[in-house]
């Protein structure tokens, strides 16, 4: 029997937490008056966390596992509403934030993922 190595890294995916605010239409640099504050960006592994719900659309459950303690956040901490960008491999999925907690050495996100939303 051949032995093979497998490498199955602990954050294997890219993870990006933004919160995006609407400004002052003379204050923003987009044309649509979005502009985006960076949360977080570094690794992570996303999963799912249930099943599929929803009424006429795919609205799955993820939880997504971040290498930062509870305490280390500082100010800016992820919250209900924000964007999370995952990038697996070649495939990016956006997701919105529904709540965080501490657990052990890391931080959970727990977020609502609309499959209709990526297209």
């Amino acid at each position: 029997m051949r032995k093979e190595s497998i490498e199955n890294a602990r954050y294997p995916h890219t993870i990006k937490v933004v919160r995006v605010t609407f400004g002052d239409w003379l204050s923003s640099t987009s044309s649509d008056g979005e502009n985006e504050q960076l949360i977080y960006y570094g690794a992570g592994r996303c999963f799912t966390s249930g099943g599929v719900g929803g009424n006429a659309v795919d609205i799955t459950s993820r939880q997504i596992s971040i290498p930062v303690r509870f305490d280390k956040w500082g100010t800016l901490i992820p919250s209900s509403g924000d964007r999370v960008e995952v990038t697996m491999g070649e495939v990016t999925e956006t997701m919105e934030v529904k709540d965080f907690e501490p657990d052990n050495n890391r931080t959970l996100i727990y977020c609502k993922r609309n499959a209709n939303l990526n297209q």
